[in-house]
């Protein structure tokens, strides 16, 4: 069960950035990036467990190693078939959490003799970099910490592997309707009276719009 509770300084800081804007309302994805990812108080920033027993809900890696070694044994099988060398390849895990799923992986590819490869994570959280570099220390596997930038910037010439577990649901997303014949964007505003944040549909702004018709999505 849950043991999240409101955070004031949380609110207060919502609730300050939609009295800042124009519209006295801020898009879907900007409240979610900030319960997610302010620095001090977002969710995925915080100590407090999230994930284990003591936390929020369980992850693959929390349970077993049945997954890691199954990735493991699909970048060993991938490699191989495309005629690279263990000591090309950048493994690559995006949210690595506690870093229980690289450990794993890692303890299953020197099992395997899959050694030379470069193992790099990419972790905003400060405290799960912690975490990460604690574990994998302990355990001596050497890695990488790149941020978003540098993944961009070096991923179109390297030979990667990317391991990304459940960190679509940690997306700061924007949420878009077609309603009455019109597409609409949800927006999030601060009710006063009843104290809580509510949604508002609007219609979706120029940039969602040219990005629905550059991927060619259409909702009915």
């Amino acid at each position: 069960m849950s043991h999240y509770q409101p955070n004031p300084v949380l609110i207060q800081y919502l609730i300050n950035q939609i009295e800042q804007s124009d519209s006295s309302c801020i898009p879907f994805s900007q409240f979610m990036g900030i319960c997610l990812y302010h620095a001090t108080d977002g969710y995925y920033m915080s100590e407090r467990p999230k994930i284990g027993r003591n936390g929020d809900f369980y992850t693959s890696s929390n349970i077993g190693s049945i997954m890691a070694e199954m990735l493991a044994v699909y970048v060993e099988r991938r490699t191989r078939e495309r005629g690279w060398n263990a000591d090309s390849i950048t493994l690559v895990e995006w949210g690595a959490g506690t870093g229980r799923l690289a450990l794993q992986m890692s303890q299953r590819l020197k099992y395997d003799r899959f050694e030379g490869y470069e193992h790099v994570i990419v972790e905003r959280s400060p405290h799960h970099q912690r975490l990460v570099s604690e574990l994998l220390g302990g355990e001596r596997v050497p890695i990488t910490w790149w941020d978003e930038q540098v993944f961009e910037q070096e991923a179109p010439t390297r030979r990667l592997f990317v391991v990304a577990n459940e960190l679509l649901d940690a997306f700061p997303v924007e949420r878009i309707r077609h309603h009455d014949g019109r597409y609409e964007q949800c927006f999030v505003k601060w009710d006063e009276e009843k104290e809580q944040f509510m949604p508002l549909w609007l219609p979706a702004t120029e940039d969602i719009l040219l990005w629905l018709e550059e991927h060619e999505i259409q909702l009915v």
